[in-house]
């Protein structure tokens, strides 16, 4: 999945505290995603607005230490 704001890859992360996140940009994308993780995948999860780049708020997905990283980027992967 490519966020359309920055242009680049949506990748995972892995925070020590909270265990693998992303951060995404736009609209149009945080609603696709939710789609996706939330009510195609069932996999939970909570958010954190952490700033605006260009007018647009980053908003941070969680997903907890108990998520598989490569599972959920391979999830995010397979979106055109």
């Amino acid at each position: 999945m490519i966020d359309s704001i920055v242009g680049k890859r949506i990748e995972i992360v892995i925070s020590d505290t909270y265990g693998p996140f992303l951060s995404i940009c736009n609209c149009s994308d945080v609603a696709r995603l939710e789609e996706l993780i939330g009510r195609k995948y069932y996999i939970p999860f909570w958010t954190e607005k952490k700033g605006r780049v260009d007018g647009v708020d980053v908003i941070e997905y969680y997903f907890g230490r108990a998520a598989d990283p490569r599972k959920l980027q391979e999830i995010l992967d397979g979106v055109d």
